[in-house]
């Protein structure tokens, strides 16, 4: 039998959040002598459109409380790392890191990426020749001619139970459908969280604490396993079980939907909490 492949070059995708911070920060400190490229979702004015449109649209179909759970987890947590990037300068110490001043840490390359699948961040990647691409809280939909680079394939890190409940908002839809939560990791195929299961280990859901808590929490978790499943990995220890379930998918939540959660004690976020973390 012959010898597994090292993984020795790695390409992290991931959208600049809250919600992926911690467990961004765990892989770039284990992994960073092996990422050669780090691409970031140009969120705001790339596919989805401006800041306002996408504010417009969010409150339109999921209500107010939903567009402060998005700008918690993404606007104004990408406005408070870029001046806490600005505060260092002058000295005053802030632990709070953008995915770009993560990748500055570590001097690794940097691009981001309005749309994953054009000729140009395609040949980007293939210029890295990487061993495997890691999707962390990657908000783009990733098709055949990246996933065929990597001989190892892409891993995606799910926050939820694989295939009862796919889709961008895994915690919250566990929490709708009332399913026991899981940290999943998968191999991505062309549609979406469908692909092989490597790993899947239950996460506690806890109604005390706000979704956007737990969304940090799990990915936090999901980096742990994700670590250690790439360890595995390189000695061909790990088995990958195929999707038999069709399962269901959960796009973006209704104002009916936030509103049930209410109902059930169920909050989004915690202001409280929020500020704690990362302050």
């Amino acid at each position: 039998m012959s010898t597994p492949k090292r993984i020795e070059r790695i390409v992290l995708l991931n959208l600049d959040s809250f919600a992926s911070g911690a467990g961004v920060q765990k892989i770039l400190r284990a992994l960073h002598g092996k990422i050669v490229l780090v691409c970031s979702s140009q969120r705001f004015g790339g596919k989805y459109g401006s800041f306002f449109r996408q504010f417009r649209k969010n409150l339109s179909r999921s209500g107010f409380l939903f567009v402060i759970y998005q700008g918690l987890n993404l606007s104004f947590y990408y406005f408070l790392a870029h001046c806490a990037r600005f505060l260092r300068r002058l000295g005053i110490p802030w632990h709070l890191f953008s995915l770009y001043d993560m990748a500055r840490e570590y001097n690794i390359p940097f691009i981001e990426v309005k749309e994953i699948n054009t000729p140009q961040v395609i040949n980007r990647i293939k210029e890295n020749n990487p061993d495997l691409v890691i999707s962390f809280y990657f908000d783009h939909k990733i098709g055949r001619d990246i996933i065929q680079i990597p001989s190892y394939g892409i891993l995606n890190t799910h926050t939820a139970l694989l295939p009862k409940c796919r889709g961008p908002f895994p915690i919250m839809c566990s929490f709708m459908r009332n399913i026991s939560g899981a940290i999943t990791i998968h191999a991505v195929d062309e549609t979406l969280d469908t692909g092989a299961i490597y790993a899947q280990v239950p996460y506690d859901l806890d109604s005390k604490y706000d979704i956007l808590f737990h969304d940090r929490n799990a990915l936090s978790q999901s980096a742990d396993v994700l670590l250690e499943l790439i360890a595995k990995m390189e000695y061909g220890d790990v088995i990958a079980l195929t999707q038999e379930s069709e399962g269901f998918y959960v796009s973006f939540p209704t104002k009916n939907d936030i509103n049930r959660l209410y109902r059930c004690g169920i909050k989004l976020f915690s202001l409280k909490r929020y500020f704690r973390e990362i302050i």
